[in-house]
């Protein structure tokens, strides 16, 4: 069983008021079982438990969980909540509101259209066209975080399916979708798979960024970068210690969305000792620290920067620089990143 050390809730605290920005967060798996639960009622749909105690195991990460698998079950019961367009937009209104109340200042939230199309049978379209009508209304009372969305394509999926959600987010890119992702089975679905959609991307100025190094070794991570064009990499953990993929990254200046947590819930690191934040750091491997699922890992970003200082003896400076090296990989035009510089420099 994997001990998950816990950061003092004061220094918690103390990293709650500093400015952050989250590259790497799945709108999915972002919600706490008690929203869970809120929302369930309020669109009368039926959830496999009643109460608070009872719903958290199914949604979220327990001790007794220990692998990648443990970790995606927990989507089944999550996949229950995408109904219609009305409660997608309630919950991105509550996953913005909670990325604002941790002080977050830009955000990108990523998701899958085919996984929540899946349980409901829901219209693409509906799907997210309800992500980016809450993401309208959060401004009125969340105006200070800006957001922007990435479409997931998943790996488990026809090839036909990838080419419909880069479609798509090229229909909707004038509204926010910014760019395309690779996620899901990395072991049996290499992303060389793919290549011929995330070049398409590419060549259409859409922004890439592939899940790899996660269940995969480094390869697959030269292989999102060379052949799929890839700016960011999900994760990417497992290039640690391989000379020949960390001098590509680092040359490339492709960015790694490190999210602690997750990578040890779900087995891409063995344990809290032997990730391998403090080798990138050491390395100069560019990274920015992120939370991936919160709702399911039960963290904000607060909490990952709070465990980066107390178990990693991080220094709060470092963690500040990792802020302004989360804008520089941003997928946003130049014009809006030196604002947002401005605003992290302040």
């Amino acid at each position: 069983m994997i001990s998950h050390p816990t950061p003092p809730l004061d220094l918690i605290e103390e990293m709650k008021q500093i400015r952050k920005i989250d590259l790497h967060r799945h709108l999915e798996g972002s919600l706490l079982p008690e929203a869970i639960l809120t929302l369930a009622k309020k669109h009368h749909i039926t959830l496999p438990a009643n109460s608070i105690d009872e719903l958290r195991p199914l949604v979220q990460v327990t001790e007794q969980d220990q692998t990648l698998l443990d970790f995606i079950k927990k989507f089944d019961v999550l996949a229950l909540l995408f109904k219609n367009k009305k409660i997608i937009q309630d919950i991105t209104c509550q996953v913005i509101q909670e990325a604002y109340e941790d002080h977050i200042y830009y955000l990108e939230l990523r998701f899958a259209p085919t996984y929540m199309s899946g349980y409901w049978q829901l219209n693409y379209h509906d799907i997210i066209e309800g992500v980016l009508e809450g993401q309208e209304l959060s401004k009125k009372d969340f105006p200070n975080i800006l957001t922007r969305f990435i479409i997931i394509v998943n790996r488990e999926a026809p090839l036909k399916t990838a080419k419909e959600m880069l479609r798509l987010g090229l229909t909707y890119r004038k509204n926010d979708i910014v760019g395309l992702d690779l996620a899901g089975d990395e072991q049996n679905y290499p992303p060389e798979i793919f290549q011929e959609v995330f070049q398409e991307a590419a060549q259409s100025n859409f922004f890439i960024t592939i899940h790899a190094g996660e269940a995969r070794g480094a390869e697959a991570v030269q292989t999102a970068v060379e052949k799929c064009r890839a700016v960011r990499i999900g994760h990417g953990v497992r290039i640690a210690g391989n000379s020949q993929i960390e001098t590509l990254i680092r040359d490339k200046k492709i960015y790694l969305e490190v999210c602690p947590t997750s990578n040890v819930q779900t087995g891409a690191v063995r344990s809290w000792e032997k990730h391998p934040i403090l080798h990138f750091l050491e390395e100069k491997i560019p990274l920015t620290i992120n939370t991936d699922d919160p709702g399911v890992s039960g963290i904000t970003l607060s909490h990952e920067y709070a465990l980066l200082s107390d178990f990693y003896k991080i220094p709060v400076k470092t963690l500040q620089s990792l802020c302004l090296s989360s804008v520089q990989a941003a997928f946003l035009p130049e014009q809006e990143k030196e604002k947002l510089k401005k605003l992290f420099a302040e």
